[in-house]
């Protein structure tokens, strides 16, 4: 596991060791307060969307163990700042529960008052929340294996997400990060700070390079124009956002299934907001693959572009 970014100086290994040693420290002191007296294994350790996800075995039933640091620090500390580190390590329990917290009472609103399918939790313990480990094929995965289905699978997600996006129950809209927290979805905020020199590096050739300072192109100018369209006039008018729809926590149980959210950060801003989170997302995603998978899921993401300002027009035509 690595936790650094090109630009700039990169975390040693050892503070990464820290790092995730600290979160698996907290996620054993709460299973140890919950199942005191249950068998228990620990499994791997991932750091995905802005949290440390530990896989648990509690009495044979597997479960995903969620820690997460605040976000303005754990996107420094991924850019190699060393203070943000300092930060993370020297907080308490009790600085670090209200995220997971709100984390843990939105899943559990959403699968109470809507019909998505969400990892249900079972359990909070001092900042540490505990949700079934969802199996399956993440829509990464998906898109990796069949970039033509890019089109086909976010159109059926965008019309799971239509009741939070339109017309969301009041007891959603509760749990929701107020209105005037937000003025762009987090995945742009990051994207519109980073530098060129921030992009993964891997040996291309000049055609190659081209082709990513292209899309790199793209998206830049996309989501500046999108930032700023997001006005808190705009955001009063919409439903809400599901907020956290990274590729990797869209899973799959079954090719035909639904899918399956494993994170959730409601707040302000409807369909525009998880949209431009997606298109980051995706983007980032195409980058990072090979020429052949670059250029599908680039045609991909066009097509489906196309498609949502048809539906879309008169709210995405100025940055479109």
């Amino acid at each position: 596991m690595t936790l650094s970014s090109p630009g700039q100086a990169r975390l040693s290994d050892l503070e990464v060791r820290r790092l995730v040693a600290k979160a698996e420290a907290r996620i054993a002191a709460a299973v140890a307060r919950l199942w005191p007296r249950s068998d228990v294994a620990f499994r791997m350790t991932v750091a995905v969307d802005g949290a440390f996800r530990r896989q648990v075995s509690v009495d044979g039933r597997s479960l995903c163990a969620t820690v997460r640091p605040e976000a303005s620090d754990l996107t420094r500390m991924a850019k190699g700042d060393h203070e943000a580190l300092t930060t993370v390590l020297a907080a308490t329990e009790e600085g670090a529960q209200s995220r997971t917290e709100r984390e843990a009472e939105q899943l559990q609103a959403l699968a109470t008052y809507s019909t998505l399918r969400v990892a249900t939790p079972v359990a909070y313990r001092d900042g540490v929340m505990f949700t079934p480990w969802v199996t399956g094929t993440s829509l990464a995965g998906r898109l990796r294996a069949d970039p033509a289905m890019l089109t086909e699978l976010l159109a059926a997600l965008m019309d799971d997400l239509a009741e939070l996006h339109h017309n969301p129950a009041d007891q959603l809209l509760q749990v929701a990060a107020p209105m005037g927290g937000r003025t762009a979805p987090r995945m742009v905020t990051d994207a519109l700070s980073r530098l060129p020199a921030d992009l993964p590096t891997a040996p291309v050739t000049a055609g190659e390079a081209g082709q990513v300072r292209a899309l790199v192109g793209t998206l830049s100018v996309r989501l500046g124009r999108l930032a700023a369209q997001l006005d808190p006039t705009m955001f009063a008018r919409a439903g809400l956002a599901f907020g956290l729809l990274a590729p990797s926590r869209v899973r799959y149980r079954a090719p035909e299934g639904r899918a399956v959210l494993g994170s959730a950060d409601l707040g302000p801003g409807g369909d525009i907001v998880d949209n431009a989170t997606l298109l980051g997302h995706l983007h980032l995603l195409t980058v990072a693959g090979p020429p052949p998978l670059r250029a599908e899921l680039a045609d991909g993401i066009e097509a489906w572009l196309s498609g949502r300002l048809a539906a879309c027009r008169g709210t995405w035509r100025e940055w479109l």
